[in-house]
């Protein structure tokens, strides 16, 4: 660390010619608290400090972020890794209010995508936008809620539905949803050779946005 810098466990203080400056850690060399995933669901196995989730037998599980958001503005980036051949239309991704439904279906109160099926909403408010196709192997899997604002977007590969701007506040995938309710960002594994990983390094977070933590 060079001199004249101090850090505690969240935050940074450095000292120059515009003197004192305070930085959240997250700000700071790419430094992000990311979050992890919920342990003990069935059929699942985790590794890299549960921040990898991978799937066991035949059979499809939602696999769920320990921590509920309800305010501010977060982002989660997931590197999702397919080993079953054409599955790439099951493996839904975004947010769910209620544990033990993949994003989107119904009893989750949240919304999700997957491959080209289009945004599947079941919190309510307004909803638009179709993602690209999946390609085959590894997919980055991005998702991003303005809760303060009630609207949130799903990217896929770096990219953002047409006209969609997160950092903007512009093209939301999902608006105006019911209620005030807390979030965990979700998706769905399938079959023993799938494997989600919720990605630390957050190459696509747009401005504005927090690290979804731990």
């Amino acid at each position: 660390m060079p001199a004249g810098a101090r850090r505690s466990a969240r935050r940074e203080v450095t000292y120059g010619e515009q003197g004192l400056r305070l930085l959240p850690l997250t700000r700071i060399r790419g430094v992000l608290p990311a979050a992890k995933w919920t342990t003990g669901v069935g059929s699942i196995t985790y590794s890299n400090s549960d921040r990898t989730a991978t799937g066991s037998g035949n059979s499809e599980k939602s696999v769920y972020t320990t921590t509920a958001k309800s305010s501010g503005k977060w982002y989660a980036e997931l590197s999702y890794f397919t080993g079953a051949a054409n599955r790439e239309d099951d493996e839904f991704f975004g947010v769910i209010a209620n544990t033990g439904f993949y994003p989107g279906q119904s009893g989750s109160s949240g919304f999700g995508t997957a491959d080209t099926r289009g945004m599947v909403n079941n919190a309510g408010g307004s909803t638009s936008g179709t993602l690209p196709s999946w390609s085959s192997g590894t997919n980055v899997y991005m998702v991003a809620v303005d809760f303060d604002n009630k609207k949130a977007w799903l990217g896929l590969n770096g990219s953002w539905t047409t006209s969609s701007d997160p950092a903007a506040g512009t093209g939301a995938n999902v608006s105006a949803w019911t209620g005030t309710p807390s979030f965990r960002v979700a998706t769905r594994v399938f079959y023993n050779s799938d494997a989600v990983t919720i990605v630390e390094s957050q190459a696509y977070r747009p401005s504005g946005f927090e690290p979804w933590d731990s």
